[in-house]
Formats: structure tokens, sequence, C-alpha cells
């Protein structure tokens, strides 16, 4: 059995070491963990030699050499509870120091053993079998020692128990082998307490030997200290954007709350799936598995009956030699934003008094159609529009009338003209209207058509005998080889002015001669 542990002690130091090399991928996780197996070699090396002593002085020295490793490795646990669990935000050196006060003094009262002896009462020893057991007496600061190193214990429990109830299948396998680890020393040392254990022999440090196995198997097969905790770090119920985890092959490893707000056909079931069967009805989510890159893509989902805004981001984990073990999908949200942007967008391209386009914006749309006619044949038109006696409106009935004729004018155009038909405001009482795949007949109708419709407009607000009619100058792009914006608008303008020359409130189409005059 001496030998047992002392072998045990040696492949606690060698999981302890090797925690510890992980601690720039895992963080303070292989940090705490590394620091509670370092604990419980001191524990289980000091055991041995407590076990292989032949006086009562060798014993308390080593029952004073065990009680750094008894002391520390509780809190060790604890803290790589707290961590591994996403509450290490609950960490800070303050804390820390307070959790270690009661540990600490109970080393310092261990070292007393064979004076004061503040931790053991009456030390003594028997020969049970082939061992020579310790006993004493508990003492007041013995069993405050138990009882607080027993609450960590608790405690630690508890926090993977939550985490068992509350995450997803795979994480939830993985915390289960980490949630059973720690009651086997536990147990083992209450029984040791109690005096249950045969012989009187100490049990905890077997109990580590078989904690150190299962954690061994979490860090060498389920890879929980490379993967999962730098994944946890960033999932967390609460956050509003949607994370999604994969490793190497594309398989799904986990996912959060909000993601399952984004894709409702995520379950806990999706874990352990190839991603690209689970999104296998979302192009979106297919193209941005499948690329490598890391580019934004944005992704609309609607939920409650009203869209939602995420741009999403591929961002790879990479372990302690720089190479990837897998990757996070980040849906983050910015629908205000998007909103935002959108509102902008709008107020740059359109008429803050009619909401039809701006003259800029405009242009740009022209320019688009000339390329596309350019490029594809075919025709459009373009018609500019200017309100007949509008002066005499603002003059009589002031230039809120004016305002109230205009944004009527507007609707009008927008309620009445085609989907693929634009309105502008070209200035002042002037709009201008490009008709995509129209000839000039074609154009000629739609004109005819808004022109009866201003002439009959009423106004509310206004008397019903006030009425505004247009004038109208209209151009088609006619299979002309040579065309331009500047070419275009300056035909109309002519075409517009014939119109008003020529009694109002009727339409003019491009002549030669308007281009002489």
């Amino acid at each position: 059995m001496i030998f047992i542990l002392i072998i045990s002690s040696i492949i606690l130091a060698f999981f302890a070491a090797i925690t510890h090399s992980r601690r720039k991928v895992s963080g303070n996780s292989a940090n705490f963990l590394s620091g509670c197996l370092l604990a419980l070699t001191i524990y289980s090396l000091g055991y041995a030699l407590e076990l292989s002593s032949n006086s009562l002085p060798q014993m308390m020295f080593w029952v004073r050499f065990e009680h750094i490793g008894i002391q520390l490795a509780a809190p060790f646990w604890f803290l790589f509870s707290l961590h591994q669990t996403g509450n290490g935000k609950w960490i800070t050196k303050r804390r820390i120091a307070l959790l270690y006060i009661i540990p600490v003094l109970s080393i310092i009262a261990a070292q007393t053993l064979g004076s004061l002896n503040l931790l053991h009462k009456n030390p003594r020893f028997s020969w049970i079998g082939p061992f020579p057991i310790f006993f004493y007496d508990l003492t007041i600061f013995m069993i405050l020692s138990i009882a607080y190193l027993s609450l960590l214990l608790l405690f630690s429990s508890l926090l993977f128990t939550k985490l068992i109830v509350n995450t997803s299948a795979e994480l939830r396998r993985q915390s289960m082998l980490i949630w059973a680890s720690s009651f086997i020393p536990w147990i083992s040392g209450l029984m040791y307490v109690f005096k249950l254990s045969p012989m009187h022999l100490d049990l905890t440090p077997f109990g580590c030997i078989a904690t150190a196995l299962i954690v061994s198997i979490g860090l060498f097969k389920k890879n929980m200290l490379t993967l999962v905790p730098l994944a946890r770090d960033v999932i967390f119920d609460g956050m509003r954007d949607g994370v999604l985890v994969l490793n190497k092959l594309g398989m799904i490893i986990d996912f959060n709350r909000q993601l399952r707000k984004i894709f409702p056909n995520l379950n806990n079931q999706s874990i352990g799936k190839m991603a690209l069967d689970e999104f296998s009805q979302q192009t979106m989510m297919q193209e941005i598995i499948k690329n490598s890159a890391k580019n934004q893509n944005e992704i609309t989902v609607l939920e409650s009956e009203n869209s939602e805004f995420y741009r999403v981001k591929k961002t790879n984990l990479n372990d302690q030699n720089h190479h990837s073990v897998g990757e996070i999908i980040t849906f983050y949200h910015y629908t205000e934003e998007k909103k935002l942007l959108d509102k902008l967008q709008i107020l740059a391209s359109h008429d803050n008094l009619t909401g039809v386009f701006n003259r800029h914006h405009f242009f740009w749309l022209v320019e688009q159609e000339i390329a596309r006619y350019e490029r594809y044949g075919g025709n459009f038109s373009l018609m500019i529009f200017d309100l007949d006696s509008f002066k005499e409106v603002n003059d009589v009935y002031g230039h809120l009338a004016g305002d109230i004729v205009l944004k009527k004018v507007a609707s009008t155009c927008l309620e009445e003209l085609r989907k693929i038909d634009s309105v502008g405001r070209f200035g002042g009482e002037e709009f201008v209207i490009l008709m995509p795949e129209t000839d000039l007949e074609k154009g000629k109708q739609l004109a005819e058509r808004l022109r009866r419709l201003l002439e009959n407009l009423t106004y509310v607000g206004l008397p019903d005998d006030v009425r505004v009619t247009a004038s109208f100058g209209l151009v088609s792009s006619n299979n002309q080889e040579a065309i331009s914006l500047e070419k275009l608008l300056r035909e109309a303008d002519s075409a517009l002015y014939r119109a008003k020359k020529t009694g109002k409130n009727r339409i003019c189409v491009f002549e030669q001669a308007d281009a002489n005059r």
C-alpha cells in the first residue's frame, strides 16, 4: 500500500505538471487544478511516509508535512470549480486571500504537533496489522478545519451540479466527470474522520488517486481544459449574442440559449452532430460554416414577427502550440445599429419633406439604369414635371400650404406609379421620374395618367377650389447610342420648357427642335 501511495504521488505530480503546462490555453482553470493536484501529491506522499514510520516523532513530522497538502487542496479545487463553471468573475485577489485564511492558520496549527498540539490533541500511535496508525483527539481547531474544507468541497459539488442541470449534453458529460471525482476524496476523508475506514487507514489519498484518473480522462480524452473552458468563457446564458462552438471536424460541441432563439431547430440532440447537417435548411449558415475565411456576414432572423439582425464572425480556437482545436461562430446582435444605419441611409438618399429620393440619389439611380441599358439594351424613359402656379399657392396661403401640396403630390406619385419606377425631387416644385423598361409610348401613357391625377387632387387643410396642375417634359432612351445623365436631363428640361410655354398642364416629348431653342 505504501508503494501504491508513492506511485500515486508520482502520477499526481505528473498530472499537476501537465495541467500547469496548459495554463496559456486554459488560463486560471489550469493554474487552480494544477495547484490542487500538487497539494494532493504532498498529501499522498506524506501519508505514504507516515505509514512507513517506526516512531511517533517520525509520524508527527510527516503529519505536519501532510497538512500542507490537506489544507490547500480544497481551496484550490473550489477556485477551479468557480472558474470552470463560468463564475470566474467572483475570483479576486482579495477573495482568494480571505479564502486561504483558515487553511493557512490550520497549517500553522498543524506545525504545533508535539508541543502545543493545537490541531491534534493527545497524539499517539498503535500498530494495527502491518501499519502504524496515528491517533489523536479532536480539537476545536480541527473541527473548524474539517467543517471549512467540507463546505468548500460541498459548494464545489453544487456548482458542478448546477452546471450539469443547465448545460448542453456534451458539456454535461464532461462536467459529470469532474462532479463525480469531487465526491471520492470527500467521502473517503469523512470515513477516516468518523473512524469508518478499515484498520483506521486514511483512505483519502486513495480517493485522490481515483480523482486524478477521472480528471485525466477529461484532460486527454474529453479535452476539457483546452476547448470547453475557452468556449465557456464566451458562452453565458445572459448574453444577447448567440455563440456556436465547433470542433475541427465541424461537429457541434456547444451553443448558448440565445442561439436557440435564433435557430429554434437546435436542441440538446444537436450536440455531437455535424453542423452542416443541422443547418441544412439555412443557406447562409451553410456558407458561413464552409467558408474558412473569417470575414463578417450579416444574417436576418424573424423573431416574434420582428426582424432581428446579426453580424456573424468566425474565430479560431488554438492550443498552446497554435494548432487549431475548433472554431467559435459568434452572432453579434446589432438590430438597433442596423435600424439606425437604415435611417441614416434614408436621410442620405431621400428628400426630408416629401419622402421621395433626393437629387443626388436619383441621379445615381439614373446612372445605374444607363449602365444597364448600355449592357443589355431595351428602353427606359425619364420625365420632369413642374407644378404650375405653385408660387401663387405660397403667396396666397403661405409656405406651410405649399408644403402640404408638395407632400400630397409626392405621395400620389409613389402610390400610383409602378414599383420599378423611381421618383425624385429635382428642386423646389420640380419632380423627376425614372421609368425602367418603358419606351416612349408607354412613358407618355404613364405621364398622362399622372397629369390627370394631379389636376384633380384636393388638399387637406386647403380650400376645395385650390387646384395645382403640372407640366411634363418627357424623354426616352429610344435606342440612342450616345446617352448620358446630363444629356437626358437637358432634353427633358427642354421639353418641359416647351410645355410651360405652350399653355401648361400638358406633356411635351423632347424633339430636336427643343435643343435648338
